[in-house]
């Protein structure tokens, strides 16, 4: 099942970019260069529709180590990323005006 494999994907992923204890530090580290992490997390998945969009053109798969499958997976985890980073951000605003969080 894609989402079962997305999901393995992603947990691998996080133990060679994220680490132990800060799911988003990959994306947040673009602060350093002043580029929003939202920003980031959107030009991710913008290369990946690309390289989806180049598949469809052309019919063929651009490059060689990375299939359209590994693009889909890629973006259904970076779509989940974004949902979490976006709560969390929300989480982290309602904190800030002294608001309770409902969930």
């Amino acid at each position: 099942m894609l989402s079962r494999e997305a999901r393995g994907l992603m947990a691998t992923k996080n133990d060679d970019y994220a680490g132990e204890g800060d799911l988003f530090r990959n994306f947040a580290a673009v602060g350093a260069f002043g580029i929003d992490p939202l920003q980031g997390f959107l030009t991710r998945i913008i290369d990946k529709v690309s390289r989806l969009a180049t598949f469809v053109q052309s019919g063929t798969e651009a490059l060689k180590h990375e299939s359209y499958r590994d693009s889909i997976l890629d973006i259904l985890n970076y779509c989940v990323l974004l949902h979490a980073y976006l709560c969390h951000l929300n989480d982290e605003r309602m904190r800030e005006v002294d608001v309770e969080v409902v969930e």
